[in-house]
């Protein structure tokens, strides 16, 4: 019961922070202070260039699969893209590398777009309104999930809750045999939330354990019948009209809580296996999850000798001279709010990231 309420707590108090500093963001923009802030940092020569990682353009009411709000719709999509041509001028991940390695001044009003994962929607959406407003983007393709329906492994285990009329009590069962206990009465949304936080901070060995029991126990699991991930020759499209593809390697693992010769696999293998289909060099790769506990420095040594030439996180914030070009900071793009993405481009809205510090203290 004390775990089930302290869970409901934290997920509230979240909520609550949230909405008002998403809020406070939005005042903010409208009323200036994140535009003076940025004018000032460009006249000291201090300013940042935005990386913005995507994850899905859709519409998140009509697709049950999406884990959580990891999209922006079409239309939203298509209103920041417009801004951004106007006012920006689009950078490739390996031009930006390049000024960090040879230490050049960075150019002003430049930004990144990025998308992680690989999903349909990027191509079907995203593609026709990037070329649309002139705007180059880097892809992260999780190879391993290319042309399928299925997603992955997040994505399946939502298909598996949503689909399964007893996708619950199945997964709370195989947990609870298995020494996770979960809090009682979540609802489907909570419980998916907090199934997936659980999953995440196991080993990579674990968690298909248990994920390979679940479906198995499910034996009325459906597989989702339409398309859920690009198709190799819908990557390869893009490739040739200008957009950056990136390796996210092949299975999705946090690589921090896999063994070193699966990770050393997983890096160099997707790498390999993109450049083949693509017929392009692959420069660029994106760590799965990407906060800091995900990653670490023999990790980022293994993706530097794999012959890439920069890397991203998830960890928010703007890209300045003198950064690790294996540890670049994002921002991530949730929002349908055009102030609170105005904002965000000026580095704004890093709150979460100053509570879990300050939760350490």
């Amino acid at each position: 019961m004390y775990q089930k309420k302290l869970f409901l707590v934290n997920k509230n108090i979240t909520k609550i922070i949230d909405k008002t500093l998403y809020s406070f963001s939005s005042l903010l923009y409208r009323v200036g202070i994140p535009k003076v802030y940025y004018d000032i940092k460009t006249q000291l020569g201090m300013v940042g260039i935005p990386i913005l990682v995507y994850h899905r353009v859709c519409d998140l009411q009509s697709d049950v699969l999406t884990p959580g709000k990891m999209s922006v719709s079409v239309s939203a999509f298509s209103e920041q893209m417009k801004y951004l041509s106007t006012h920006y001028h689009s950078l490739s991940i390996d031009h930006l590398a390049e000024h960090l390695i040879m230490g050049k001044a960075l150019p002003s009003k430049c930004v990144v777009i990025t998308f992680d994962d690989g999903y349909l929607d990027n191509y079907i959406n995203a593609y026709p309104i990037l070329k649309r407003n002139n705007m180059q983007a880097t892809f992260f393709i999780s190879c391993g999930a290319v042309d399928s329906n299925i997603g992955l492994w997040p994505d399946q285990l939502v298909n598996m809750i949503q689909v399964a009329s007893n996708g619950m009590k199945v997964i709370r069962a195989i947990l609870n045999e298995n020494g996770i206990n979960l809090p009682v009465s979540l609802s489907k949304p909570d419980f998916i939330a907090h199934v997936l936080t659980i999953l995440k901070s196991i080993s990579t060995i674990r968690r298909y354990e248990l994920l390979n029991q679940i479906s198995k126990e499910l034996d009325n699991y459906v597989h989702r019948e339409t398309k859920l991930m690009m198709s190799w020759s819908q990557i390869r499209e893009m490739a040739l009209n200008g957009m950056e593809i990136g390796a996210h390697t092949i299975n999705h693992p946090i690589l921090s809580k896999t063994e070193l010769n699966e990770v050393k696999k997983e890096i160099e293998e997707s790498k390999r296996i993109i450049e083949t289909q693509t017929g392009q060099l692959v420069n660029i790769f994106a760590y799965p999850n990407g906060r800091t506990e995900d990653f670490n420095d023999t990790i980022k040594d293994m993706v530097r000798d794999a012959g890439y030439k920069a890397a991203c996180t998830t960890i928010f914030g703007l890209v300045k001279s003198g950064d690790d070009v294996y540890a670049l900071r994002r921002i991530g793009i949730q929002t349908d709010d055009m102030s609170i993405f105005k904002a965000r481009l000026c580095g704004f809205g890093g709150h979460r990231r100053l509570f879990a510090k300050l939760r350490k203290l």
